[in-house]
């Protein structure tokens, strides 16, 4: 499974390059940061519209985090007419003020440069997860997920946002696997994570 690359670098113009994210062992970028402590934090996804792929990529993304016992993971919707498409500086104000720690933006986010320097400033870890073709220059995030970064060799360059997420929760289930994460919660599952019971909404 080789679906695209990840960055993993704070300093996101000099980021360091990870070939084969989702593959390599350990994991790195987005999946091994949110395999560290998959269930100590506050997330609000933020998906950018209602349009179908997107509501459905962040109802998987709700499925899994509640799957492996995450119950502090929230949603917000932007209203389209009054905020426009991706994150906004008044909405990562609002998202803030609820105690979120991470966001995690959904089908949005590629150029969300503003937004995404003030979700920092105020205290959040952003992870982007989209699939539109962005710019040279990154967003501040802990990691950016995108089929169609310019830097991107990947030939998974038609995945919509729910198939972005869905191999990001594949390479997320897997590390946790090998951290020993599901084996040491006994009211979790050892296999992990069923993913098979989310094709429905992919």
């Amino acid at each position: 499974l080789r679906p695209f690359n990840v960055i993993t670098s704070q300093t996101v113009p000099n980021a360091t390059m990870s070939k084969n994210a989702i593959k390599s062992t350990p994991l790195s970028g987005k999946v091994e940061w949110l395999a560290k402590k998959p269930r100590c934090f506050k997330a609000r996804l933020r998906p950018t519209t209602n349009k179908k792929q997107t509501p459905t990529a962040a109802a998987l993304l709700i499925r899994f985090f509640k799957g492996i016992g995450h119950d502090k993971i929230d949603y917000y919707i932007p209203d389209r007419l009054e905020e426009g498409y991706g994150p906004n500086v008044k909405a990562m104000h609002t998202i803030a003020a609820r105690g979120t720690n991470v966001l995690i933006t959904v089908d949005c986010g590629a150029v969300a440069f503003d937004a995404l320097s003030e979700a920092k400033k105020l205290g959040m870890d952003s992870l982007v997860i989209d699939h539109h073709i962005g710019s040279e220059t990154l967003p501040e995030a802990v990691a950016v997920v995108n089929p169609n970064r310019l830097d991107e060799t990947t030939e998974y360059r038609n995945l919509a946002a729910v198939g972005v997420c869905f191999l990001l929760v594949v390479g997320l289930n897997r590390a946790l696997k090998q951290r020993g994460f599901f084996a040491n919660h006994s009211t979790l599952p050892e296999s992990g994570v069923d993913l098979m019971a989310f094709l429905d909404i992919v």
